[in-house]
């Protein structure tokens, strides 16, 4: 069924390139994608998560939210109390009682209490605000134009099956020449079809905060050029590698199942079972604190954690000294930005 999909969408944009019109890999994105990730905008869950990342972050939002549910819940629910027994003692009307009721909400709400309560957390919500301004409109990265066409590519040649939580990149199919190479290039590689001796291996790429996984199609690609499957997990609609929001241990379980229930037959190694035995988890700037946090979570399904630009704030670090005993690759350039 895969199959048979993939070539009726390169029919679609063949057809669409005839026509002078330019496909976007957004085209080859499952029915549905933009709905869920909609719908996941709207999700309790969601916003819990964001929450909790703003709390992580610094902002202090259990306080706001305290403050918030204490002004505008309780205060009106005890004088609605008072009100019932008000009017049980003295039988007043059902239209009295409504012109009592909504005099005593407008004074809950004009109270000193009320207004103090919101003079209080006027600065946290200044903040919430710009938060929510920058996480959903002035902060997300734009994919750049030659991501995308590398995208666009790999997806023709059938190198990419894109799903609604990750893209995963396909290594070259197995060629059985194995006749040694000449010149040169013998020196860089001994055989044509330079395949691993361990069995296959899948790298699991969390993006960076508020980056798209289709900017990483460079990096996947490159790396999928090695003989290794790639997945790049989408953290849409926030697009932030944080727990309820994507970047949680048992999200990462449910992915790796369907990775290897999708990967097609012909992209196995030669003589390997179809099965993934090695599992490494690559995070770039947020998405490598992820990558900390599920190595301390999963330690017996993840390998191999490699840090990609993650910085260095200490107060937001996992410490892997006691409960991870597997391989950690740290990359930190000269131009990043901690």
């Amino acid at each position: 069924n895969i199959t048979v999909i993939s070539h009726i969408k390169q029919w679609k944009i063949m057809h669409q390139r005839n026509n002078g019109k330019t496909a976007s890999p957004h085209e080859w994105l499952p029915w549905g994608t933009r709905a869920g990730n909609v719908l996941r905008l709207a999700s309790p869950k969601t916003w819990f998560g964001f929450g909790q990342y703003l709390q992580w972050t610094g902002l202090d939002v259990a306080r706001l939210w305290w403050h918030t549910w204490y002004s505008i819940l309780l205060v009106p629910l005890l004088l609605g109390l008072l009100l019932d027994q008000h009017c049980a003692m003295t039988s007043l009307l059902s239209h009295d009682m409504q012109q009592v009721g909504r005099r005593l909400v407008v004074a809950s709400l004009l109270s000193p209490l009320t207004i103090g309560s919101w003079m209080e957390t006027a600065p946290l919500w200044s903040q919430l605000a710009a938060a929510a301004h920058l996480y959903l409109i002035a902060g997300r990265k734009v994919t750049l134009p030659e991501a995308h066409s590398l995208l666009m590519e790999r997806l023709m040649e059938g190198r990419v099956i894109r799903q609604r939580r990750y893209d995963l990149y396909l290594p070259p199919p197995p060629t059985n020449n194995t006749t040694p190479t000449r010149g040169r290039r013998r020196r860089r590689r001994r055989w044509q079809n330079d395949e691993n001796k361990d069995a296959n291996s899948a790298v699991l790429f969390l993006p960076g905060a508020l980056v798209p996984h289709e900017a990483y199609a460079p990096v996947a690609a490159a790396l999928s050029d090695q003989g290794i499957f790639v997945a790049t997990l989408s953290m849409e609609p926030l697009r932030l590698a944080f727990p309820n929001l994507g970047a949680d241990a048992k999200n990462l379980l449910s992915i790796k199942r369907d990775i290897v229930r999708r990967i097609p037959a012909s992209a196995w190694k030669k003589n390997t079972k179809p099965i993934i035995t090695s599992w490494t988890v690559v995070g770039h700037s947020l998405g490598g604190y992820a990558a900390m946090r599920l190595g301390s979570e999963l330690p017996d399904t993840i390998r191999s954690i490699i840090l990609w630009g993650a910085g260095n704030r200490p107060q937001f670090l996992t410490d892997l000294s006691q409960t991870y005993q597997g391989n950690v690759l740290i990359l930190h350039a000269s131009c990043d930005a901690y």
